[in-house]
Parts: structure tokens; C-alpha cells; sequence
């Protein structure tokens, strides 16, 4: 995670270089792609958690552009599940577990 400003960040995958991202800066839900970083809200996001779980730190990421959350669609826990942005409803698919990188 990269610090911007207003306590916001972008996720930066560590092999492409490219920045977590809202497809076509939508304003509604939408999915979530990696775009070449450029520095607009729709990949700068809020983390919000705090609770420690296995050595990192679960909470949900929240859009800066849009709103809303980051969601495993359908609540699937099926491996290559489609990632989006939507609505905060509490539910377990709306919380990620941020680790250092290994290497």
C-alpha cells in the first residue's frame, strides 16, 4: 500500500506495478481490475479494521471514488471468485487480511 493523501492509499500489486482499480471509474458497483497507476480515486482507497488475525490485519477497503467496499461477489469462497466493489452490508466477503510480503 501506497500512501496518497486524506488518510487514503493505493494497492500496488507487487509483480504487474499496476494499482488496484475501479473499471471505468464507475460511480455504482463494479468490478475491480490493475490498471498502470495514475493517481485517481478510483484506486485509492481507505482501510478500515484493526483486528489481528494471524499476524495481520482484517478490515474492509473503501473507495475513495465511489463509496463502497471491496466484495468477493456472491459471498463465493471459490478460488478465482470475481472481486468488485459494493455496498457495505457486514457480511464475511466484504473483509480482507492485509501480511507483509514475503521476499
Amino acid at each position: 500500500m501506497l500512501p496518497t493523501d486524506n488518510g487514503c492509499a493505493e494497492i500496488v500489486n507487487r509483480n504487474s506495478g499496476q494499482c488496484l482499480s475501479i473499471y471505468g471509474n464507475s460511480a455504482g458497483p463494479a468490478p475491480l481490475v490493475q490498471y498502470p497507476c495514475f493517481g485517481g480515486a478510483n484506486q485509492q482507497w481507505y482501510y478500515t479494521g484493526g483486528t489481528s488475525n494471524l499476524g495481520g490485519t482484517t478490515g474492509k477497503l473503501w473507495s475513495r471514488s465511489n463509496g463502497l467496499v471491496a466484495d468477493v461477489a456472491g459471498e463465493s469462497a471459490s478460488p478465482g471468485a470475481w472481486i468488485d466493489v459494493w455496498y457495505s452490508t457486514g457480511h464475511n466477503n466484504q473483509y480482507f487480511t492485509f501480511t507483509n510480503a514475503i521476499g
